[in-house]
């Protein structure tokens, strides 16, 4: 008996240029919306994102604040820039104290205003206070909790707060997915105001640096790295307390002391463990550690990245996972309960691009090196698999995708308050 196949209606020339028409209109609807971008402050990493979300929109602005005395992120460079405007910032005493951002009612008139929802930002209550008049919308943007203590509204004042806002906002934008599990299944928040964009670096930048690199080759790196004899690995950012880099050193001490390893070690990066850890290492007399300090070059860290067969990192994983992954590089790093690593673990896959090992376990820290130094076809799949994940899910585009999906929602929203 042979099967009837209901085959679907073709679209009529009229009909298709209808769509098309409906497209291009949607499109020059969304370009011709007034975005704000208000932050305490602009770092370097956010420009290259900033800058992408200019050419999508007509009208729009970073207004950014100055950093507290003592703050360790920096504003970029961005007077060449026409889309970033500074701002006056007010800090209460301390450095977690709450702070308040200037904006201007003329600056934020009719605006969807993407703002830092942190609980000490002052400017996000009165954003959401006076959008009515304002006749904006506003998205909040954060981590979605505070990624050392998780989010429980039930226990925590600040939680509650936070709820609150986040409800009150016209969207919710959070840097993974597991912040948007928590806002639903703790805060009871709906999930369609909920849109994730992927915290990320400037990946089409790093792919420039790779290609480059990728001209000479891994062996040509190494050698101008001078670690061009055995397998590599690489640790890359601050030197502080909770990245745990003398658990490192600890376990490089057993691979050092272990018959026929050549291995090398390149630990990149500044902090005031700098010292601390470099008279670790002398101690020890880890003689195939190199620390090569702060590289403030884009191109040297990426050298560094690309030569290396694993990047470490045995405590919080942050954006030093993205990184890794732009130049095909795996991850090394320990498995912790959801208060303890940044949005960075959110990319990392256990034996699919990187290896996580038990928290504190020197040896299995250990191993996980051995393992990757000595399995060729093991280092093939989990290059592959850094490769693969960057594509899919840490990419540029993609977060622009999900700061516009935010930005739309909360559009759209101020429509519908309107007709109210």
């Amino acid at each position: 008996m042979r099967r009837s196949i209901r085959r679907r209606p073709s679209l009529s020339g009229g009909e298709r240029c209808s769509m098309s028409a409906t497209t291009r209109d949607s499109t020059a609807t969304e370009r011709r919306l007034r975005v704000r971008v208000v932050q305490r402050v602009l770092p370097e990493y956010r420009v290259p994102i900033f800058r992408r979300l200019a050419q999508e929109y007509d009208d729009f602005r970073v207004l950014y604040g100055k950093p507290y005395r003592g703050d360790s992120v920096r504003n970029a460079e961005v007077t060449k820039y026409s889309w970033a405007a500074p701002l006056r910032t007010w800090y209460a005493p301390g450095a977690s104290a709450p702070y308040y951002c200037a904006v201007k009612d003329d600056s934020v008139r009719g605006a969807v205003v993407v703002v830092n929802a942190e609980v000490g930002n002052l400017t996000w209550p009165w954003l959401l206070w006076s959008r009515t008049r304002q006749k904006a919308a506003v998205v909040a943007w954060s981590f979605g909790y505070e990624p050392s203590r998780g989010f429980d509204p039930k226990h925590r004042w600040k939680d509650r707060l936070r709820a609150w806002l986040y409800q009150r906002s016209d969207a919710v934008l959070l840097y993974w997915d597991r912040a948007r599990q928590l806002l639903v299944e703790r805060g009871g928040l709906a999930e369609r105001k909920l849109f994730v964009a992927p915290n990320t670096l400037d990946t089409d930048q790093q792919a420039k640096i790779r290609m480059g690199l990728e001209q000479g080759g891994r062996e040509r790196a190494r050698q101008r790295l001078g670690v061009d004899v055995g397998p590599v690995f690489s640790y890359v950012g601050r030197l502080v307390d909770d990245k745990e880099v003398d658990r490192l050193l600890a376990a490089w001490s057993l691979l050092e002391g272990s018959p026929g390893w050549n291995g090398n070690l390149l630990i990149v990066g500044d902090g005031p463990n700098y010292e601390e850890l470099r008279a670790m290492a002398a101690r020890k007399s880890l003689g195939r550690v190199r620390f090569l300090g702060e590289l403030r070059d884009p191109a040297r860290v990426g050298e560094v990245l690309f030569a290396s067969d694993a990047v470490v990192i045995p405590g919080r994983l942050g954006l030093a996972v993205v990184h890794a992954f732009c130049f095909g590089t795996p991850v090394i790093s320990t498995r912790r309960g959801e208060l303890f690593h940044g949005e960075g673990i959110g990319y990392l896959q256990d034996e699919a691009n990187g290896l996580l090992v038990e928290a504190g376990n020197i040896d299995a820290l250990a191993g996980a090196m051995q393992r990757v130094a000595g399995d060729a076809e093991l280092l093939r799949q989990l290059r592959q698999g850094a490769e693969r994940t960057l594509r899919e899910q840490a990419s540029l585009d993609v977060m622009i995708r999900g700061i516009k999906a935010a930005i739309q929602h909360a559009a759209d929203a101020r429509e519908r308050r309107a007709e109210r």
